[in-house]
């Protein structure tokens, strides 16, 4: 919680000093916080539908040739 809030107050005076001293436009601002929200549900969503896929991949068995060609040495 601690790192959480510290991350909002420092977000917060980054662009507090943006749109104070280096006269960005606050409508700017807004539509960065959109995109940003956006960008991180994008990246959410990719997520949740990733990970099925790579569970079903990394269940896989391997058999690549280099498998097929060198055999294990635990089977007897």
């Amino acid at each position: 919680m601690q790192r959480f809030a510290s991350t909002l107050f420092f977000a917060a005076a980054f662009i507090w000093v943006a749109v104070s001293f280096f006269d960005v436009e606050t409508e700017v601002v807004y539509v960065f916080f959109v995109f940003s929200v956006i960008l991180v549900a994008v990246a959410i969503v990719t997520g949740f539908l990733a990970a099925p896929l790579l569970r079903l991949i990394r269940r896989r068995k391997p058999s690549s040739l280099l498998s097929q060609v060198i055999p294990e040495k635990n089977k007897e």
